[in-house]
């Protein structure tokens, strides 16, 4: 799992270990956390052409209130924004799908 903030330079690094990553064989996951919701400067549809073989890409929305919980120790994820909960919901359910070929369990 590789997680990028919404910031083009950080993205363009976590696509080049993606690449690196590839070589294992293991599937790649992509979060990319702190996205505006509007007026980003990252594209992600060019994420999604820089690493191609992702079983997954999620964004988080920007959410500072939620993240000064989750600093502050004080979060829980019945308080936690909706789209958060759909976006980590959409990946276990990915990740779910790839158990088996993660080797992880006997």
């Amino acid at each position: 799992m590789l997680v990028s903030d919404a910031d083009p330079s950080t993205a363009s690094l976590v696509a080049e270990a993606a690449e690196l990553l590839k070589r294992s064989g293991l599937p790649v996951y992509l979060v990319i956390n702190k996205m505006p919701a509007r007026g980003g400067r990252l594209d992600l549809d060019a994420v999604s052409r820089a690493v191609r073989d992702a079983r997954g890409l999620i964004t988080l929305r920007a959410r500072p209130a939620a993240a000064a919980q989750l600093t502050g120790g004080e979060f829980a994820w019945d308080r936690a924004p909706e789209d958060w909960k759909v976006a980590l919901d959409e990946l276990c359910a990915v990740i779910a799908s790839d158990w088996r070929d993660l080797e992880l369990s006997s």
